[in-house]
């Protein structure tokens, strides 16, 4: 009996851990069922001649991966990880938070909380800890998240420091979430940043009439390639015909920050097959036949891809402030010697600027 309960419990737990495997990689649970037919035939194949095929094969077999059983094994799965969050914040001595606005494809405004803070196994623990729905005034949010943590017997009181993406409902001054979460509990010492990457983000937006031109043609050109189906199919036929080497162009889109990079670097690449293509059309447009136009479209690709890299450095998990700060100086540092290179025509850094130069 102890046999069979213990082969039970494997099998529920590999169901977990494929689960866990699909959840984690934001993949469909209709894969799971995928996974397990794929399973079935690998081990027909790799264990063909050993002795137990038949009862590994049978153990497989076992496995409950269907639609229904993948989304409750999620489900205690995130309530598990939220209960060891909780357990964890209850009995550190410290802990902060950051907050990140914005809003979904619903139009629902949405405000992630993550949380770090030091447990006796792990110096220094980061997690996810939950949404906020943004409704109403900003009184409103901090009632939820102080709801959250009495609700869970977490003293707020350990907090001491709070991150935010420098928004009015987050810093203003009076009714800002942190004026109103100190002066609710009285933490005259929180420490309170503005997030280094929303920071490195703002300095990107800086308005420049030459490079907002050349975004806004972008911009309109790859709209007309793609508003509509029958323009956009023939504009596909074209890549396939010339053997382009992407098969079409990117949509732009202001909530993904890495976005802006990735459309102009397309576009450039593509830039012979869409000019081939508005002329045929007779939508060609001037500033396309301009070359200093592309110019400054190859040095947006070039600084752009810069940019991107670093935004990805400052990403990740267990990365604290003083190594940001230094990659942001050292950034700064770089930007001082590509201006010097541009301004004695040396483009080693600038291999998109170089194409246009030749």
């Amino acid at each position: 009996m102890s046999v069979v309960m213990s082969q039970d419990a494997a099998v529920t737990k590999a169901s977990y851990e494929i689960c866990y495997i699909l959840g984690k990689n934001m993949k469909p649970f209709t894969g799971a069922e995928i996974v397990k037919e794929c399973f079935l035939t690998a081990s027909s194949v790799l264990f063909d001649k050993f002795n137990n095929k038949n009862q590994v094969i049978g153990e497989i077999k076992e496995l409950q991966l269907s639609d229904s059983t993948c989304v409750r094994r999620i489900e205690d799965i995130a309530h598990y990880i939220r209960d060891r969050i909780v357990q964890d914040l209850k009995y550190c001595k410290f802990f902060s938070v950051a907050f990140d606005s914005s809003t979904d494809i619903s139009a629902t405004s949405q405000c992630s909380v993550f949380v770090r803070y030091c447990t006796e196994d792990n110096p220094v623990q980061e997690d996810f800890l939950k949404f906020l729905p943004v409704k109403g005034q900003t009184r409103d949010c901090i009632d939820i998240i102080c709801d959250f943590f009495e609700q869970n017997n977490i003293d707020i009181r350990k907090l001491v420091s709070v991150c935010t993406d420098g928004c009015p409902s987050m810093t203003g001054s009076e009714n800002g979430f942190i004026s109103l979460l100190k002066k609710k509990y009285g933490l005259t010492n929180l420490i309170t940043f503005h997030c280094i990457i929303h920071q490195e983000n703002l300095a990107v937006l800086i308005k420049c009439p030459e490079i907002d031109s050349v975004m806004k043609t972008v911009v309109s050109t790859v709209n007309y390639i793609q508003a509509g189906e029958l323009i956009h199919r023939k504009f596909k036929s074209l890549l396939e015909e010339v053997g382009s080497q992407y098969s079409d162009v990117l949509l732009r889109t202001s909530v993904r920050w890495l976005s802006r990079g990735k459309v102009l670097e397309r576009f450039f690449s593509l830039r012979q097959e869409i000019m081939l293509y508005l002329q045929q059309n007779n939508k060609m447009c001037s500033e396309l036949q301009d070359d200093g136009w592309w110019c400054i479209l190859a040095f947006l690709c070039d600084i752009t891809d810069k940019l991107n890299s670093l935004n990805l450095d400052l990403q990740g998990d267990n990365k604290i402030i003083s190594q940001m700060a230094n990659k942001i100086f050292a950034f700064e540092e770089k930007l001082n010697m590509y201006k010097e290179e541009i301004q004695n025509q040396k483009l080693q850094n600038f291999p998109t600027m170089t194409k246009v130069k030749r």
